[in-house]
C-alpha cells in the first residue's frame, strides 16, 4: 500500500489512490481476509464489510477510510471478477467503492492508457 497506492501518480498530480492516503493518515484502514466457497458466503462477507464501514462515525472518516479484503495468492481471477460484479452495486448504493485488483489487471487509469493502477501482486478486493 505505501509502496504503490500512496506514491505519486505518474500521469496527474496527487497519489495513485488519494482515498488510501487519507485512510492511512487518519488511521482508518482495515483489513479482512476472504477465501469463501460460495456466492452466498461472499455476499455475506461483503455485507459485513459494508455494515462495518457504515458503523464508523462520520467524524472518524472525513479524511478517508478503506477495507482491503486480502485473498490467497492463487485465488481464481474469474471468481474474483464475478464477486466484484455481483457486489459492486450494493457497495455503490452505500456510497462505497469496490474494486477487483490482481496482477494481470488491464484496467487502465482514467488519466493514461499506459498506467494500470489496479495491478497488485496478490488478488484483492
Amino acid at each position: 500500500m505505501t509502496g504503490f497506492l500512496t506514491d505519486k501518480q505518474p500521469h496527474r498530480n496527487g497519489s495513485v489512490c488519494p482515498f488510501v492516503v487519507g485512510a492511512i493518515r487518519s488511521n482508518n484502514i482495515y483489513f479482512s481476509y476472504g477465501n469463501h466457497a460460495s456466492d452466498l458466503e461472499w455476499g455475506a462477507h461483503i455485507d459485513q464489510c459494508v455494515s462495518f464501514m457504515q458503523s464508523l462515525r462520520s467524524d472518524q472518516t472525513k479524511y478517508g477510510r478503506a477495507i482491503i479484503i486480502l485473498l490467497p495468492e492463487n485465488f481464481d481471477i474469474e471468481t474474483l471478477l464475478n464477486i466484484h460484479v455481483r457486489n459492486k452495486i450494493k457497495c455503490v448504493m452505500s456510497f462505497l467503492m469496490l474494486g477487483a485488483l490482481y496482477k494481470e489487471s488491464n484496467a487502465k487509469s482514467l488519466h493514461s492508457a499506459d498506467f494500470f493502477p489496479l495491478r497488485t501482486p496478490s488478488p484483492t478486493l
